[in-house]
């Protein structure tokens, strides 16, 4: 009788120890199965939820990089800015397919003159001037605001130097509160003081009228009025962004990028002569005062933000490495992968869950397998010793006993594969379902808003949780299919070799005797 007809005999004769195989293999197969096809489905949902992100980016400050030079030099850097002529050389990369960049200005000192009253509002203590170079700005072109009356800029407007009158864009409360229509023209007084320098590095303001450095009045026309269009997300925790977006957009006047390179020139360069001068009268270090420049280093240009819009998804690595020599120092690409964090940080917490689950069970497999097969084989010792006595070789007992072992485990993983798969997209879809949630809650208190960032241009990317569990696809993939059959396997055969090589050193004699 050869090999093959000894082992269908042996597995008919112990039908329980066979069953017991193959229950036992099925078990656990499901469990293998379940943690390799949840794993594989994130992975192929990280691809597809990045395919779903729009080709956008941005540049903001490298904030690991500020805090290490921090760190490292006691004291924190200046803010990296993009100067118009650097946007201009980005926008000749191969990977660019828009740009729309924006000039801008925060002007505490300002003052709206000719109106009916100063606004008390601390929303509006501070104005930003945000230019752009589009007839339309980004926030209305992605639907962030809508105007309401009026009309945009012209291409005219957009590119001519030397204009008297400033057109500008404001939204509506500022226009009830100041009394301002479409058409109607205001004076704005831009006013620089001189710093009042300390030996310690603190810097305060005296806007007593003979402490005034430097004064310009420049006049706007309204030519349009916009109104926020702020949908609160259904979202737990963007609520609270979408207020500060919202605050940030009413204190918000747009202008041409022209309008606020005259507007950030003026104040930037005369705040720089005023507080070079402030430095020699006092006898003081530049170095003293980090966050201040002087006119070295405000001649570079004025201060921008850009929106690069990319030919595909796929070019923003390559965007990166093609950029990043054109970037002054501390600054990196911004892109809207940060938008999908709560996602990320749901799947980290779920593909956590499904590694310790597979590594228990490849464990637990190996010692279970391996426990039972040394069972079987001490009730079969009598049998083996035939065998050697005999002189059957002992590579064709082991092939038997493998057999024995391989057939049941074989169809237990087998069917065990689609349970697994089945089985593993109810629990994981349960699971991933309570940890977005979860995230989200989480991150609700975590949240900063960045003007200047692409959430603070209202491009924050948004995928509702129904759309995350539809992109997470447990499927049966050959991927799948191929990995859960060789970590089977492997176990299956590291569990049933070990305890046999006794088989290979024992002669007959020590086998029948001992086990």
């Amino acid at each position: 009788m050869n090999v093959f007809n000894r082992s269908i005999v042996s597995m008919r004769r112990c039908l329980p120890k066979t069953v017991i195989l193959f229950f036992l293999s099925f078990i656990l197969g499901i469990v293998i199965s379940g943690a390799i096809s949840v794993g594989s489905a994130l992975t192929n949902m990280e691809v597809n939820l990045r395919q779903t992100m729009r080709p956008i980016v941005s540049f903001q400050p490298d904030l690991g990089a500020m805090d290490y030079y921090y760190r490292t030099y006691g004291v924190w850097p200046l803010n990296p800015t993009l100067t118009p002529d650097t946007i201009r050389q980005i926008a000749t990369l191969p990977s660019v397919n828009q740009v729309n960049y924006s000039v801008f200005a925060y002007t505490e000192t300002a003052r709206l003159q000719g109106t009916h009253q100063i606004a008390e509002d601390e929303t509006f203590s501070t104005i930003r001037l945000n230019g752009t170079s589009e007839i339309m700005p980004i926030f209305m072109s992605e639907d962030v605001i809508e105007l309401i009356e009026g009309r945009v800029f012209t291409d005219g407007e957009l590119s001519l130097f030397g204009h008297e009158v400033h057109p500008v864009i404001v939204s509506q409360e500022m226009a009830e509160i100041y009394h301002l229509s479409v058409d109607s023209q205001v004076e704005f007084e831009m006013s620089i003081f001189s710093p009042v320098l300390d030996a310690g590095g603190d810097v305060s303001v005296d806007f007593s009228p003979e402490n005034l450095f430097a004064s310009e009045t420049f006049i706007f026309e309204i030519i349009g009025i916009f109104e926020p269009v702020i949908v609160s997300s259904s979202t737990i925790g963007m609520d609270w962004f979408s207020l500060k977006l919202e605050e940030e957009l009413l204190r918000t006047v747009f202008t041409t990028n022209i309008t606020a390179e005259v507007i950030q020139g003026f104040q930037s360069e005369n705040y720089a002569l005023a507080f070079e001068e402030q430095l020699e009268i006092n006898g003081l270090d530049s170095e003293d005062f980090p966050w201040h420049r002087t006119t070295k280093e405000v001649s570079v240009g004025c201060m921008a933000t850009a929106i690069i819009e990319l030919s595909d998804v796929n070019d923003i690595e390559a965007f990166k490495d093609d950029v990043q020599p054109l970037l002054p120092e501390l600054m990196e690409v911004e892109d809207l992968e940060n938008s999908f964090d709560n996602i990320y940080s749901a799947m980290t917490q779920l593909q956590e869950i499904t590694s310790w689950i597979l590594t228990a069970s490849i464990g637990f497999s190996l010692l279970i397998f391996s426990l039972l097969i040394v069972l079987f084989l001490r009730d079969r010792r009598t049998e083996v010793g035939i065998y050697l006595a005999l002189g059957e070789k002992k590579i064709k007992i082991i092939f038997q006993i493998l057999f024995e072992v391989f057939f049941p485990t074989i169809v237990g993983i087998t069917l065990a594969l689609f349970a697994g798969n089945v089985m593993s997209g109810i629990a994981s879809r349960h699971i991933l379902r309570t940890e977005l949630a979860s995230a989200h809650h989480v991150g609700a208190n975590t949240l900063h808003f960045d003007p200047n960032s692409l959430s603070g241009l209202g491009l924050r990317q948004e995928v509702p949780h129904d759309e995350v569990l539809e992109l997470f696809n447990i499927s049966m993939n050959m991927e799948v299919v191929t990995s859960f059959y060789i970590v089977s396997l492997v176990v299956i055969i590291i569990s049933t070799t070990i305890p046999m090589l006794y088989i290979i050193k024992s002669n007959p004699k020590k086998v029948l005797t001992s086990f």
